[in-house]
């Protein structure tokens, strides 16, 4: 555990160092490859504590069981815009061609 964490901080900061002395990205070798997705698997390992926490678990279920309710809000508040926005146009449209502004 604490191990890969120490060799991955460690060989992400000889490749740093490496990137600085030679000035230019490191081109695609296999050992920087593994060590990218090294780094990609720690991630995943914080994400496996997360899940442990129970709260959490709760907080996504919920966040989880109300998209639909959220995504349908959205959509009718979308349509309430766009109502808005076309009377909004049609007055101003008006409000121009009464003052001569332009021309029907």
């Amino acid at each position: 555990g604490n191990i890969l964490d120490v060799a991955l901080v460690v060989l992400g900061i000889c490749s740093d160092i490496a990137m600085l002395a030679t000035d230019t990205e490191l081109e695609g070798g296999g050992a920087w490859k593994v060590i990218r997705l090294l780094r990609v698997l720690r991630t995943l390992r914080i994400l496996r504590t997360v899940k442990s926490v129970r709260e959490f678990q709760k907080m996504l279920y919920a966040l989880m069981s109300s998209t639909r309710t959220l995504l349908c809000s959205l959509l009718i508040l979308g349509f309430v815009m766009y109502f808005f926005a076309v009377l909004l146009c049609q007055a101003v449209a008006e409000f121009a061609v009464d003052q001569g502004e332009i021309s029907p």
